[in-house]
């Protein structure tokens, strides 16, 4: 199987010596429907009608990596963040999304349920048992806040029951509403076992695709197109992209490009067009075979 590889600069600021001086991007020829089926398999389905992503700046942490690994792990989540257009915060933030990296999952939740259930907070109990208890070694899961026109809250999640009013102002249209879904929060839990012979950039590429969006890593390694969400499939990052594919940029420089207030149905064609047209951008590849 051919690669091709791209560099995409993200700053005039030279990074620190422990980091890659760029984004690293791979690859491969696009195939018919190819966007629309990258795009339907690797978003989970929304409940709520919107496919969700975060409207404040992001202010990403790390927890559990060992030496300043935690640190490059946060600036490439930054990076990764710029090169997609999303905003970050300065420094002094509050941190809105975290990778945790733990020995064992289901003590460490079971922890973070008296210590910290901020964590979870929206979550309903079942929903919580399925990340103490699931068979991978990674989980990951987003805080969910409603919002109106104005980007107020109007409403309130609890144990996932969403309870809200529709003001004067929000006022809904034929292909979506002005009330919308926005992540308050986001995480990304790796037991520590798992990570084997992975880099840190592959980690932190891995982090932004499941906390920046909604997405199924189970469903994205079953399909073609090359993702870095195929990361902890069996063979581990040996097999998976060494860093974010032009497929994965694109879809994160796709939702967080298409209006908000869309319905599902017509986010999910816009990014699909927006992933097609960034795949076209990069250089030709030999077919996957």
């Amino acid at each position: 199987m051919a690669t091709w590889m791209i560099v995409a600069a993200l700053s005039a600021a030279q990074p620190a010596a422990t980091e890659p001086a760029d984004i690293v991007v791979t690859g491969e020829r696009d195939r018919a429907r190819r966007s629309e089926n990258f795009v339907d398999a690797i978003v989970q389905p929304s409940a709520k009608g919107q496919l969700a992503r975060f409207e404040d700046p992001l202010c990403p942490a790390s927890i559990g990596l060992a030496g300043g690994d935690g640190a490059t792990v946060e600036r490439r989540l930054r990076r990764v963040a710029e090169a997609a257009r999303i905003r970050t915060a300065g420094p002094g933030c509050r941190t809105n999304l975290v990778i945790l990296v733990v020995d064992d999952r289901a003590k460490a939740i079971a922890h973070w349920q008296k210590s910290r259930p901020d964590f979870f907070e929206g979550l309903t109990r079942r929903e919580i048992d399925a990340l103490a208890n699931g068979d991978e070694p990674v989980a990951a899961w987003q805080i969910l806040a409603l919002k109106g026109a104005d980007r107020r809250p109007v409403g309130r999640t609890q144990e996932g029951i969403v309870d809200y009013t529709v003001h004067n102002q929000v006022v809904p249209t034929r292909i979506g509403s002005t009330i919308q879904f926005e992540f308050h929060g986001a995480f990304l839990l790796v037991e520590a076992s798992a990570l084997g012979d992975m880099t840190l950039m592959q980690l932190a590429d891995y982090a932004a695709m499941r906390t920046l969006a909604r997405t199924d890593a189970a469903a994205a390694g079953a399909q073609p197109a090359p993702t870095i969400l195929s990361l902890f499939d069996a063979g581990g990052g040996a097999d998976a992209p060494p860093s974010l594919t032009h497929w994965d940029l694109g879809f994160l420089t796709a939702l967080y490009r298409i209006d908000p207030a869309f319905d599902e149905k017509a986010q999910r064609r816009a990014i699909a067009h927006i992933v097609r047209e960034q795949v076209a951008k990069a250089p030709d590849a030999e077919p996957r075979e």
